[in-house]
């Protein structure tokens, strides 16, 4: 009878232990806009912190520095796709509406704007482009 106690103790803090745990897990803060310039992590941190970057062999990384010197990364896809490109909006202010998940700096891109424009998804043109109708 006291083992099975025991044992069923230990299972219910487990358990409890492995629940808490998913709430410390990354979760969105929900959509908000973040404002900064557009630079490639890589090519900054080599030229500011002196990290080993090879741009050249392996590719630019885009990212989102704001005022405060914190880099977001964009996550990949279809609505971040020209931010990612090198060279597109690289060095240029750029203000990023999304999905901010603060633990890993990464953002979900909804839209964006840049040099006044401002860049939605068109889920009738399956792509990033200023705001229309059809």
């Amino acid at each position: 009878m006291r083992r099975s106690f025991v044992i069923f103790s230990l299972l219910a803090v487990l358990i409890l232990s492995f629940s808490l745990l998913g709430f410390a897990g990354e979760k969105a803060v929900g959509e908000k806009t973040l404002k900064g310039k557009l630079v490639c992590i890589d090519c900054y941190l080599g030229m500011q912190k002196k990290a080993h970057a090879q741009c050249k062999i392996f590719g630019h990384e885009e990212g989102l520095m704001t005022a405060d010197g914190k880099i977001y990364s964009f996550i990949k896809n279809d609505h971040s796709a020209a931010l990612l490109k090198h060279g597109s909006y690289t060095g240029k202010e750029v203000s990023v509406r999304g999905k901010v998940f603060e633990n890993a700096n990464r953002i979900d891109v909804v839209s964006y704007s840049v040099d006044g424009k401002e860049m939605m998804f068109c889920p009738k043109c399956n792509a990033m482009g200023p705001a229309h109708q059809h």
